[in-house]
This record gives structure tokens, sequence and C-alpha cells, in this order.
């Protein structure tokens, strides 16, 4: 007899971490990956490869400064890796549900990466920042919306 449990994650994230939690049955939170954050490394997100530009009246080179700002960059660096991450995830069938919690932003930020396979899962959002919580605050504050 196949399992037709489905299996829930919870994605907690800030513009520098995301946690990814299990719920059971029961609705506890159990942590699945701690293993997402941003790329710390300036060279990796492009800031010492940007082009440079000659100065008019002399030899002088400045750097050609990007049209968004380096934390706005990393942030998009930070949503494409969670993006990619759940929806690798989504294909191996490792959850069929998914609940996303993370400020404002970053939520629209993910919103516009994740692919339409892994929007279809989603099953509810959370517009508040609880990466900085324990799992047990997690999980009060989840059970006092209407999300569980």
């Amino acid at each position: 007899m196949p399992n037709n449990k489905k299996i829930t994650w919870v994605t907690v994230v800030d513009g520098k971490h995301a946690r990814i939690f299990t719920k059971d049955e029961n609705g506890r939170l159990y942590q699945e990956c701690d293993a997402l954050s941003p790329i710390h490394d300036k060279k990796e997100l492009g800031r010492h490869a940007l082009g440079r530009s000659f100065e008019s009246a002399n030899s002088a080179k400045h750097m050609i400064e990007p049209h968004e700002g380096e934390k706005t960059h990393e942030c998009h660096v930070f949503s494409d890796l969670i993006a990619k991450y759940l929806d690798k995830a989504l294909n191996e069938n490792k959850y069929q549900r998914l609940v996303l919690v993370a400020p404002p932003k970053t939520l629209g930020e993910l919103r516009k990466v994740l692919s339409s396979h892994v929007k279809d899962a989603v099953v509810a959002e959370l517009d508040k920042d609880f990466a900085h919580l324990e799992v047990d605050e997690i999980q009060k504050h989840l059970h006092n919306s209407v999300l569980f």
C-alpha cells in the first residue's frame, strides 16, 4: 500500500540564513537543513570582477559601479541559491508541501526566483523574520497563525 502522507517543509529565511524544517503529523518541527547561507567571498559576488573605465582626461582607471548595491546583489544570489535548493529537493521528492517564512523583502525576492514547480508546492507564506528564533519559538508562532 503506497504511503499518501505529504511531507511539509517549513523554510525560514532572512537575508543571511535559511533554515529548513520538516513538519511531522503532530505539527512539530524538526530541522532538516541549516547549511544554506549567502556567499561571503566578495569575489564570488562579482564585486572585484567589476569592469574598469578610463578617465577621459588622463590614464586613470575607475571601477564601474553596479546598478544595484552589494547587499541587494547578495540578496539576489542568496535567493537563487535557496530557490535552486528547494527545486532540487522537490524534484527528489523530499517534500510535497512548502511553507515559506521570511521578511517581506526577502519573501518578495524568493517569489521572483522560485520555479513554477516549487510555487505550486507552496501552501502558505508568512511575512515575518523568524530566522533568529529557536525552533520552539518558530513552532509557537506558526501554531498561533493560521498556517498550522
